[in-house]
């Protein structure tokens, strides 16, 4: 699976309950709002930690330009917001490297408000909301 984390949404519960929409499956306690929805036929999962205000979105790879749809949706709550995430299974090779303790990250975007790194199985991701739209194009240009 797929994931990606907020932070700095506004009104970080609001946004979570958007994200889940119509007819998702909750569970709420005094530490986290959680849902489970579906995108098409791939399962998806939203969970608000209050203390936090972190907003972590787990799915199906297949579903990933459609949740990055469904979030840049909601930029009434993003604006000072940063998305990181990862996207497993994804190939992109890059020229510069980041070293990091355990190996290396290649860096193979950077953009206006993204980044793309790969560490040779897993895409990483950073992105404002600019960079969620420019992601959508990267992956929609994907064979």
């Amino acid at each position: 699976m797929a994931g990606i984390k907020i932070v700095g949404a506004s009104h970080p519960g609001r946004f979570t309950r958007e994200l889940a929409g119509e007819g998702a499956v909750e569970g709420e306690s005094t530490e986290r709002y959680s849902a489970e929805f579906t995108i098409g036929k791939h399962r998806c999962r939203v969970v608000h930690n209050y203390s936090t205000g972190e907003v972590l979105v787990w799915f199906e790879d297949e579903a990933t330009v459609d949740v990055l749809r469904r979030i840049l949706k909601l930029t009434r709550y993003l604006g000072r917001a940063l998305a990181v995430g990862v996207l497993p299974g994804r190939e992109i090779r890059g020229e510069a490297f980041i070293e990091v303790p355990g190996g290396r990250i290649g860096v193979v975007h950077a953009g206006e408000g993204l980044w793309i790194g790969w560490d040779g199985t897993n895409w990483f991701f950073s992105a404002t909301v600019q960079g969620i739209a420019e992601l959508i194009e990267i992956l929609g240009a994907e064979p």
